[in-house]
């Protein structure tokens, strides 16, 4: 029988939001004074006879946390290791007073953020199929235009004009297009980050062990 794997992986952990300043420093310490160090990061380990959870805080992203995580799972049965529902809670302290949230940070779930990201690449490429048919009709036109008027005398400024107009059509083409790359291997490098670097949604047979980097939001969701 398979088990789902949710608990508070985070519960040994107290976060520290520190200071008043626009940018507020982080601190995590373990709740009951247990911890060892590797490497210049501190890890909270904790086994209750079914799973043994290490966690280590690596980094603040953005608005996120990011923890490397080691679940191993020490029961007989396959547990469902599912990241979405993985949370903590986050402790404010104010002079020498700890305050406990009321409400839980879960972490992000990949297989969503794996979605949205896919959504947003299919948005990026319908437009520029878009952008790209404009500028194929726009030449179009100009070439008719060239067609009617081809037996017409054009002045200097006509022509300097229309030389002038073409250039800064090509130009803009050309951004549009290094801009385009540019936004499209961005999403593509983030969506190989949460496919192949983040902890997703696994089935943990007996035994099995599995280590991965889980994203937490640093606000209640």
């Amino acid at each position: 029988m398979k088990k789902q794997f949710y608990v508070c992986t985070f519960a040994a952990l107290l976060l520290y939001f520190v200071g008043c300043a626009p940018l507020p420093t982080f601190v995590l310490d373990p709740a009951d004074g247990n911890s060892t160090w590797l490497h210049g990061k501190q890890i909270v380990s904790k086994s209750d006879g079914s799973f043994a959870v290490a966690v280590s805080f690596d980094e603040t992203e953005g608005t996120n946390l990011v923890f490397d995580v080691n679940i191993k799972n020490l029961s007989d049965t396959t547990a469902l290791i599912e990241p979405e529902k993985f949370y903590y809670r986050g402790l404010a302290q104010k002079k020498d007073s700890l305050y406990e949230s009321r409400y839980p940070s879960y972490a992000l779930d990949p297989e969503f953020q794996l979605l949205q990201l896919d959504r947003q690449i299919a948005h990026e490429n319908a437009n520029r199929e878009t952008s790209e048919g404009l500028d194929l009709f726009v030449g179009i036109l100009g070439v008719a235009a060239d067609i009617a008027t081809i037996n017409e005398p054009k002045t200097e400024e006509q022509i300097r004009d229309e030389e002038e107009a073409d250039f800064e059509r090509d130009m803009t083409s050309k951004a549009e297009a290094a801009e385009y790359r540019q936004t499209m291997r961005d999403l593509n490098d983030y969506r190989s980050y949460w496919k192949r670097v983040t902890l997703r949604k696994t089935s943990l047979g007996p035994n099995q062990a599995v280590r991965s980097i889980l994203r937490q939001s640093r606000f209640r969701q």
